[in-house]
C-alpha cells in the first residue's frame, strides 16, 4: 500500500469520511473498527458508524477524544454497540464524523493501478468524502482536490474485528 499525503481529508463538522465496502465473504459477527487517524483539534469525539446501502446505521461506536494526542496519526480501536453481519455482494460504509471535532486521515493507494498481486490489494471497496458544502460524496483521489470518478484504488486505514476471528481489511502500517 502507498500512503497519499497529499491531501488530507477531515471528519470536522460536516466533513465526513467513509469506506465503501462490498465484502466478498461474509463478515459475521462484527464486533470493533480501528482507524488511523489524527486528532486535529479539542471539541468533542469521533464518531463511526457501519451503516447499510441505506443509510441505515447497523453498528456504532465512539472514540473519546482523550484517546487522541493531538497532531499524531495513531491506530485506536473501539467497541460496536452492537455485533453485526455484513453480507457478501451487499454494498456497506464505514463512516466517520465529528460534529464537534476535528480529525484528519489519509488515504492509502491499494496498489490495483501498479499490477499488485490480488493479494496485496484491497479491492473490496474505495475510500470517499463528504467536504459538507452539499456536493455530497466524492471518491478519495490522494492527490486530486475534488475527487476522480476513475480512481477507486484507495482506501481508509481502518480494519474491523468479527468475533471470535480478526478480518483484516487493510495491513497495518
Amino acid at each position: 500500500a502507498e500512503e497519499w499525503p497529499g491531501k488530507p481529508r477531515f471528519a470536522s463538522g460536516s466533513e465526513r469520511i467513509r469506506q465503501v465496502l462490498r465484502p466478498a465473504s461474509p463478515l459475521i459477527g462484527v464486533s470493533q473498527v480501528s482507524v488511523r487517524i489524527k486528532r486535529v483539534a479539542t471539541g468533542g469525539p469521533l464518531l463511526a458508524r457501519l451503516e447499510d446501502s441505506t443509510g441505515q446505521v447497523l453498528a456504532a461506536a465512539e472514540f473519546p477524544e482523550q484517546q487522541f494526542p493531538t497532531g499524531e496519526h495513531r491506530w485506536v480501536t473501539q467497541n460496536f454497540d452492537r455485533l453485526t453481519t455484513l453480507q457478501a455482494g451487499q454494498t456497506y460504509y464505514l463512516v466517520l464524523s465529528s460534529p464537534n471535532g476535528s480529525y484528519s486521515t489519509f488515504c492509502l493507494g491499494d496498489g490495483q493501478r501498479f499490477g499488485f498481486g490480488s493479494g496485496s490489494v484491497f479491492a473490496e471497496g474505495h475510500a470517499e468524502y463528504d467536504l459538507g458544502a452539499g456536493a455530497g460524496w466524492l471518491i478519495w483521489y490522494g492527490y486530486a482536490e475534488v475527487g476522480d470518478l476513475a480512481a477507486r484504488n484507495g482506501d481508509m486505514q481502518f480494519y474491523l474485528a468479527t468475533e471470535p476471528a480478526i478480518r483484516t481489511f487493510l495491513p497495518l502500517v
